[in-house]
């Protein structure tokens, strides 16, 4: 057993070292240091107009991709000769489905109190709401390709432009929550020009001619799109409910905390994706519950050490990052952080689910969690407000957790 422990929990690191795992911490890195930035200069209030727009704005983005994320990591992997026509089709698709999907996030926000006197900025957001979906779909072309190199490029870049962007705001003296957003958008775009830019030998006009596109398997680009919609709900709403009905500066101390909380997150996120090569090898085998089971473990274990560690220096940590305003912010922090090791092992087990092609429990899960995440705070508490929506967080996160350990106990080897 302990001859087996070793090398499974020490395997994944030297894969990621060995493979993306500086990139995404370097681009990781520059984006939480844009946020604290963000943070510091526009004040609780700023951050949670700016979290509260691009809350909404990232429901319309997934939803606008209708399922083109997948499919282009599908298509890709099977056939590299169809990248140029899946990304014209996907700049097509998105154009397109933004048609009904922006009138309907309008519809949606138009009567949010954190809009007043913001409106201009609100319209300027949904205008440029097709950007991000042809973005994030885009990007997965290489991913199918295994375009490692291509798509890390990419990724840093991303990171990058924004952040000197924000620097370049902050030194000119001009930040406020219009340039912030303004700053993201052009960091979109310049990731869209160098997805295409990557892409260029395969929008010939040759090879576009040629591509026939191969069969999809529908039941799981459809299961992972409806997936995908109930995270981003889930992620978005609860900075939504709080921009509603409590205030901007509750949104900004709830935006703050989670920063901190996603890049702790990056870790198993990583590992998770590990786990899927690992688990698809080992699938057939007699050793695939076994290294199952030890993947889970390894990965709980990180993170709990990782919630005590960030609990024990949070009371000095927040105010530091974010300046003595954000004081406020550690008891918010500290009640997420649980949360930080069942959505951990969440991710895993949904890694475990997707090898074991229970499509379903995925969906399920996805509901489950985005439903726990709406209807709690209102359970909970007659007030929402930031302490509140971070116990709605990590509960949340603990009963999707229970309900994935469930399916995944029921696993039998086929």
């Amino acid at each position: 057993m302990l001859k087996r422990f070793i090398p499974i929990s020490l395997h994944p690191f030297y894969f990621m070292m060995a493979g993306s795992l500086f990139f995404y911490a370097i681009g990781y890195l520059l984006a939480f240091i844009t946020s604290i930035l963000i943070t510091r200069h526009l004040g609780a209030g700023g951050r949670g107009l700016v979290t509260s727009i691009t809350s909404l704005i990232g429901i319309a983005a997934v939803i606008s991709q209708l399922g083109m994320s997948q499919v282009n990591k599908k298509l890709a992997a099977e056939n590299k000769e169809l990248a140029g026509t899946l990304f014209l089709i996907t700049i097509i698709i998105c154009l397109v489905a933004s048609v009904i999907v922006v009138p309907s996030i309008y519809w949606l926000g138009r009567n949010q109190d954190f809009l007043k006197g913001n409106y201009q900025i609100f319209l300027t957001a949904l205008a440029v709401m097709p950007l991000l979906s042809i973005s994030g779909s885009c990007a997965e072309i290489l991913v199918g390709m295994h375009f490692n190199k291509e798509y890390n490029s990419l990724f840093i870049a991303e990171k990058l432009s924004f952040a000197i962007l924000i620097i370049t705001m902050i030194m000119a003296g001009h930040l406020n929550a219009a340039t912030a957003l303004i700053s993201f958008y052009i960091s979109q775009i310049l990731k869209i020009i160098l997805c295409g830019f990557f892409l260029r030998k395969y929008l010939s006009f040759r090879l576009i001619k040629r591509a026939t596109m191969p069969k999809l398997d529908k039941g799981m680009i459809a299961s992972n799109y409806l997936s995908l919609i109930c995270l981003n709900l889930a992620y978005s709403m609860l900075p939504i409910l709080l921009s509603h009905f409590s205030g901007l500066n509750d949104v900004g101390y709830f935006a703050g905390s989670r920063s901190i909380i996603d890049t702790i997150m990056v870790l198993p996120m990583l590992y998770s994706s590990y786990s899927i090569n690992k688990l698809t090898v080992e699938r057939k085998t007699g050793n695939y519950k076994e290294t199952r089971r030890l993947l889970i473990i390894i990965l709980l274990i990180i993170m709990a050490i990782a919630a005590v560690f960030f609990y024990c220096i949070s009371s000095m940590l927040i105010p530091l990052m974010f300046g003595q305003p954000f004081a406020m912010a550690v008891p918010c922090f500290n009640h997420m952080l649980p949360g930080v090791i069942f959505l951990a092992g969440y991710q895993i087990m949904n890694s475990v689910l997707l090898v074991e092609r229970k499509l379903k429990s995925l969906l399920f899960l996805s509901v489950i969690y985005v439903l726990s995440i709406t209807m709690l705070p209102f359970i909970i508490s007659s007030r929402i407000d930031a302490v509140t929506a971070a116990d709605t967080y990590s509960i949340s996160c603990l009963l999707t957790f229970l309900m994935a350990g469930f399916f995944t106990i029921k696993f039998k080897v086929d």
